[in-house]
């Protein structure tokens, strides 16, 4: 399943960057999440273990980011025993020291109880987008 959203932000390219290579950000929104994250390596390519409840189940995942383009795409990758979540952000320019990101999530299930949650996320894909936009203006904000 694939979800997109796009993101303004009234600062330049490099201020976005910024906040998107500190882990402070992500670890915040992770935690929000009701997760417990625990760093396990450090920038440039900052890596986490994490717990957290979903659906009444203890589940494991693995974060990390990266930047596959430097300057211009941003990466997390979370791996979880059910399934995959790869978040490309992609930067552009715009006038007047502005800056946009453009946003896309591509989730791949590896079990029948993942394709299950994300057939009934699909049936809700407004609301998923909206929360991929607060997810990267989070971020984005540091």
């Amino acid at each position: 399943m694939r979800i997109t959203a796009s993101q303004r932000f009234e600062r330049s390219r490099d201020e976005v960057l910024a906040a998107l290579r500190d882990p402070a950000p992500l670890e915040a929104v992770m935690r929000e999440m009701g997760a417990q994250v625990t760093r396990i390596a450090e920038p440039p390519a900052p890596r986490w273990e994490c717990q957290l409840v979903w659906r009444n189940l203890p589940q494991s995942l693995r974060v990390s980011l990266s930047e596959p383009q430097v300057g211009a795409v941003m990466a997390i990758l979370v791996n979880a025993d059910h399934a995959t979540a790869i978040l490309r952000m992609a930067l552009a320019d715009l006038p007047e020291g502005r800056c946009r990101i453009d946003a896309e999530v591509q989730l791949q299930a590896k079990t029948l109880f993942a394709k299950l949650a994300l057939r009934s996320a699909g049936l809700m894909r407004g609301r998923a987008e909206a929360r991929l936009i607060r997810l990267i203006t989070a971020l984005g904000q540091g």
